[in-house]
């Protein structure tokens, strides 16, 4: 197995059956399930909490790996999670609760402070039919308040904000010229300066208002610039741009529409864009159906790309989430 330094900053690439890669910028190791105790090589979620702890979301359950990439803890049905396979995470900054999408079953949140409602349970379960969850196919999960748990949950059948403090839900199901484009939401994320709420969906491109559950959304689509009307994940940069995750590209917010990079105009890998990442430098780290591209945004135009595929170090080149942990 390849040694890495994991006192470095860590790039954590999540594979769609290879188990995932970590790269310390220099070499790459592979974490799967014949090298760890990993029991599923199929990652579909990863979150880095404030701890620099790696939480991993798969089909068989949810596993978390300290930096060194020795396993910390996992968590099961048979601990109190609503399901086995998990496809969001969303976390607190101080480590206390961990919001848990499943594909089929809802959230889960584990909360072993409680920190949430008055049960002694560690697990609260949120479904259609114990909560105003709209729909129990959850595709992502975005986290704006941390000490008061307000989480934005992106569905098959509209979008939830959930405020955890109060127990109080607002659920988004309006398709209108006002307000949603599609009820197959596949991604949600918030800009932290201006509160802009971003609203990705399955085929009918990307809402967006400054306002929250209270605006109007205004649609944008590939008339627009967007690559694809499919948009698998929204990244709000440290600089606060946002870039867009479609099948047919990368794209970047400009103020009145997108431009987008793809395999014909650009460095990128491949034009099936699964999830993005940026480090302490501003590098971002974008997630594709064949392999990861590296991109300095700061660079001339039409260089700053780097390519990772199995050749270079990868577990698998079918990518499907991308993380980052500090250097220590």
């Amino acid at each position: 197995m390849p040694t890495i330094d994991t006192n470095k900053e860590l790039i954590i690439v999540g594979t769609a059956g290879n188990g995932f890669s970590v790269f310390d910028g220099t070499a790459w190791r592979t974490v799967n399930v014949d090298n760890s105790n990993l029991g599923n090589d199929t990652i579909n979620a990863v979150f880095v909490d404030a701890n620099n702890r790696i939480w991993v979301g798969t089909n068989d359950r949810l596993y978390r790996f300290n930096r060194d990439l020795t396993l910390d803890a996992s968590f099961s049905t048979s601990e109190g999670m609503g399901d086995n396979n998990v496809s969001a995470l969303a976390g607190t900054s101080h480590g206390g609760v961990m919001f848990i999408g499943h594909p089929a079953t809802g959230v889960s949140a584990y909360d072993p402070d409680q920190l949430l409602a008055t049960t002694t349970d560690q697990y609260h379960r949120y479904r259609t039919d114990t909560s105003s969850l709209p729909s129990n196919a959850v595709q992502d999960l975005h986290l704006v308040d941390s000490s008061l748990n307000r989480v934005w949950i992106a569905t098959g059948n509209g979008v939830a904000f959930f405020d955890g403090a109060n127990n109080a839900w607002t659920v988004l199901q309006t398709v209108d010229s006002t307000n949603l484009p599609s009820l197959v939401i596949n991604t949600v994320a918030v800009s932290a300066s201006a509160g802009t709420v971003w609203i990705g969906s399955n085929g009918a491109g990307i809402a967006s208002s400054p306002s929250g559950t209270a605006g109007s959304f205004t649609t944008y689509t590939t008339a627009k610039g967007l690559g694809s009307n499919i948009v698998n994940e929204i990244f709000i940069a440290a600089d606060g741009t946002v870039w867009i995750a479609t099948v047919g590209g990368l794209g970047k917010w400009m103020g009145i529409n997108f431009s987008n990079f793809n395999t014909g105009n650009s460095g990128l890998i491949n034009s099936t864009v699964r999830a993005i990442a940026q480090d302490a430098a501003g590098i971002l780290w974008i997630a594709t159906a064949n392999g990861v591209s590296r991109y300095d945004p700061s660079a001339a135009a039409g260089t700053g790309w780097t390519k990772y595929q199995t050749g270079e170090g990868l577990a698998g080149n079918d990518i499907s989430v991308i993380a980052v942990v500090p250097a220590k």
